[in-house]
């Protein structure tokens, strides 16, 4: 019998996505494998994601003018390969508040994972373990993990004695499933967000690349240049046009190599997140 077995990563949003794609690839050695086809997946991978398509075309419909929002609702994660029978499926979820799409993600793997398919007569069968990555913010990494643990228990029903043992950056096993949980902080501190962990790893200078300099300058355009007026009056247009300094920075040192591209590109393609930075920060060897 052939196991396949998969990683279900959730974290808040794509940067967090391509950061610890980006981690996986380059330290640890994984592949891309998200624009493969799906006969070229597990064969109950490929039919779950061929499920989750088959059911956006009968609700949605498929033509020319609805083509972009098919293609928004796509169920396919940022999937990378470790070998023929390992994958880690990297799921762009939304903060806690937005736990619905992880639950129902979670249980169908959960799902997925205690059953055995033939396929061309061969058996297959899945396990899968999950990850959870999100900020502190704010409430600081202890009201994190309480309100993870607490959503948790809406899928792993009467487990709530293992639940109360996660903690940050630790894993669980419940019955035959691992759960991990890393809150993204500030360097020495309880809270903070994924940009805490990537600028300052982003500015380290490296040989021949005096990075500290030009983020200095960065910093500097942005605190002339900002209008809280000029914000303010956007909200008005746009209620998501929230200004953010750090994602700012990161845009706007990736123009100096990849002009026009958004920070979910500049992330992934910048050599200011170099393997070597990357194998020796703190952090990213935590995470």
């Amino acid at each position: 019998m052939e196991n396949i077995k998969l990683l279900i990563v959730f974290c808040e949003g794509p940067h967090d996505a391509e950061f610890l794609a980006l981690i996986l690839k380059k330290v640890i050695g994984l592949t891309d494998y998200s624009k493969k086809r799906f006969k070229e997946y597990p064969a109950n991978l490929s039919a779950y994601f061929k499920n989750k398509f088959n059911q956006i075309f009968r609700t949605n419909g498929f033509d020319e003018q609805n083509k972009q929002t098919f293609f928004q609702g796509s169920p396919i994660p940022v999937l990378l390969k470790k070998d023929d029978t390992t994958y880690v499926l990297i799921y762009s979820v939304g903060g806690d508040s937005k736990w619905d799409k992880a639950q129902d993600i979670m249980r169908d793997f959960l799902d997925l994972a205690a059953s055995v398919t033939a396929q061309d007569d061969t058996e297959q069968s899945v396990k899968s373990n999950f990850a959870l990555f999100f900020d502190a913010d704010d409430a600081g990494i202890e009201q994190r993990e309480n309100t993870v643990k607490e959503k948790l228990q809406t899928v792993f029903i009467n487990e709530r004695d293992i639940l109360q043992t996660l903690r940050h950056n630790t894993i669980i096993a419940i019955n035959n499933t691992i759960v991990g949980l890393y809150i993204f902080s500030e360097q020495g501190k309880n809270t903070g967000k994924l940009e805490n962990i990537v600028l300052p790893i982003m500015i380290e200078d490296e040989q021949d690349k005096p990075n500290q300099e030009i983020f200095k300058n960065t910093s500097k355009f942005i605190h002339e240049n900002y209008s809280e007026e000029r914000q303010k009056a956007n909200r008005k247009i746009n209620e998501a046009g929230k200004f953010d300094n750090d994602k700012s920075v990161i845009g706007i040192i990736g123009q100096l190599q990849i002009s026009g591209a958004a920070n979910t590109t500049i992330i992934p393609k910048t050599d200011y997140l170099s393997k070597e930075k990357l194998e020796s920060n703190s952090k990213s060897r935590e995470i």
